[in-house]
């Protein structure tokens, strides 16, 4: 079952009635944790598990100061995948994430605070 967010507000995610403190990813029915090499840097092998996801479109919650980067270089990597992407600061993420369930194959990778 799909789950779409509910609230965010910094450092905290309600996606289907569950809260969620750390940065997570959102992938159709499942909510995992989002470990990255760098705190406030996304490299491609920080998405291994979104890759084998496969969605269309993967939006990308750079913080609530928009802190977090997404390298051209990844974001070029996702196009030559067929993944598009959108990068917005997380509340905005959260709303286009939720846009989008049930309409195609979303992912989202959403970073919590700064």
């Amino acid at each position: 079952m799909v789950r779409e967010v509910r609230y965010c507000f910094w450092g905290k995610l309600n996606v289907g009635g569950s809260v969620y403190d750390r940065d997570v990813v959102l992938m159709g029915d499942e909510v995992a944790p989002w470990p990255r090499e760098k705190s406030h840097v996304v490299s491609t092998r920080d998405l291994e598990r979104v890759l084998q996801y496969r969605p269309e479109l993967l939006i990308f919650g750079t913080g609530f100061g928009e802190r977090m980067e997404v390298p051209e270089e990844v974001q070029r990597t996702l196009t030559a995948r067929g993944i598009s992407t959108l990068v917005l600061p997380t509340q905005q993420a959260c709303i286009h994430y939720n846009h989008h369930l049930g309409r195609r194959k979303v992912a989202a990778c959403l970073h919590l605070f700064c």
